[in-house]
């Protein structure tokens, strides 16, 4: 469970959520390969971005020295960066009336984003990368170092300054062993830092269960949330509960059914009561950061 003391204090004032959580089918749940480790910042953006072209779909634009990938579940073309296939990012402009407030994530977060963007309609623009509805999201670490500018930029490439970022790692790096927990770390430290270049405010949310590799004596995803704590700790980066959001609904693990669960037995993904659950913790963190009672 995450410490008392990490778990949502306000901060400053911008909206960016970022979380990493599965479809885990498709998008290499598990996956821990390594990535590059650039930093990011606004004026090498501006540089490599500021050029880009069509694929043959005319609507997915990739930076100039990239090529285009075809994605499945859901069908969509990418960009080649860093030896990835990246999904694009967001869907809208950056907004001037209101903060401008990322999720970044995997298919929880897919989830539970449309709630959280309903709730905060009148307070933030909330968007969701990469923009993939009902896909595995941003997938493992080693997709996220590799694609994490382009993650950052609107569909047509352009810059976005976040107010505050919301991001998870966590269900696609289900790799139990040594050397797959150290490349976690090293790779969600290489993200955690470039995110806080790129965001006001930054927030991590913690993985929820992954069932059936509880249920088999598996205990990778608590280790997981271990590593992340650590980091968030150092960098002093609140952590948003939903593990233990979960575990509240659901009992002590290891359970087997729970009403917020969409299968059953319970796997990983939610119930729209569910989704509306964790969007709650997370729409009260981005008030919290954007000093909104």
């Amino acid at each position: 469970m995450i410490p008392p003391q990490q778990i949502i204090l306000s901060l400053g004032l911008v909206c960016l959520v970022v979380l990493f959580s599965p479809s885990l089918a498709s998008d290499g749940v598990g996956d821990g390969g390594a990535g590059s480790s650039f930093i990011h910042s606004d004026e090498r953006l501006k540089q490599v971005w500021q050029d880009g072209f069509s694929c043959d779909d005319g609507e997915t634009y990739c930076p100039q020295g990239s090529s285009c990938c075809n994605l499945t579940q859901p069908v969509q073309k990418g960009c080649v960066i860093n030896g990835q296939c990246c999904r694009q990012g967001v869907l809208k402009p950056a907004s001037t009336a209101y903060p401008n407030c990322l999720v970044l994530g995997d298919s929880v977060s897919n989830g539970y984003t449309p709630v959280v963007q309903a709730a905060l309609s009148t307070i933030c623009q909330v968007q969701h990368t990469p923009y993939a509805p009902g896909s595995g999201g941003a997938g493992p670490t080693s997709r996220g170092v590799a694609c994490l500018d382009h993650f950052l930029l609107t569909d047509k490439l352009v810059p976005v300054k976040w107010d505050v970022i919301v991001f998870n790692f966590g269900l696609h790096n289900l790799i139990n062993t040594t050397a797959a927990e150290n490349t976690y770390q090293q790779q969600l430290q290489n993200i955690t830092n470039r995110l806080l270049e790129a965001g006001k405010v930054v927030l991590y949310a913690s993985t929820t269960p992954f069932m059936p590799d509880y249920r088999q004596g598996n205990h990778i995803v608590e280790k997981l949330n271990a590593i992340a704590g650590q980091i968030m700790n150092a960098s002093h980066i609140p952590i948003v509960d939903l593990y233990g959001s979960v575990v509240k609904q659901c009992g002590p693990l290891p359970y087997t059914s729970c009403k917020i669960c969409r299968m059953d037995p319970c796997s990983y993904h939610y119930t729209p009561s569910g989704y509306e659950i964790l969007a709650a913790d997370i729409s009260g963190a981005i008030k919290h950061a954007l000093n909104v009672h």
